[in-house]
């Protein structure tokens, strides 16, 4: 059994801005960001998914990025 440690107010804050701010992408951002983040596919699967190009899931995903890290001060949480 790990022991994980208790995570602070100000990690809950960040961690649930993070997830507010993600539920705010752009529509395309925010569907690659789901796929990616909560359930773990790889760009070529998200790709197949809705039926882009992985290259469109890259240049989706770093813009989905991009914007959650300009709204994010001091990056994401650990």
């Amino acid at each position: 059994d790990a022991v994980q440690a208790p995570e602070t107010s100000a990690d809950l804050e960040r961690w649930t801005r993070l997830h507010t701010l993600a539920a705010e992408l752009p529509q395309e951002e925010r569907d690659v960001f789901q796929m990616c983040w909560y359930l773990g596919l790889k760009q070529d699967e998200i790709a197949q998914q809705l039926g882009c190009s992985v290259r469109t899931v890259k240049r989706r995903w770093e813009a989905a990025k991009q914007t959650l890290a300009a709204a994010m001060p001091g990056g994401s949480p650990d």
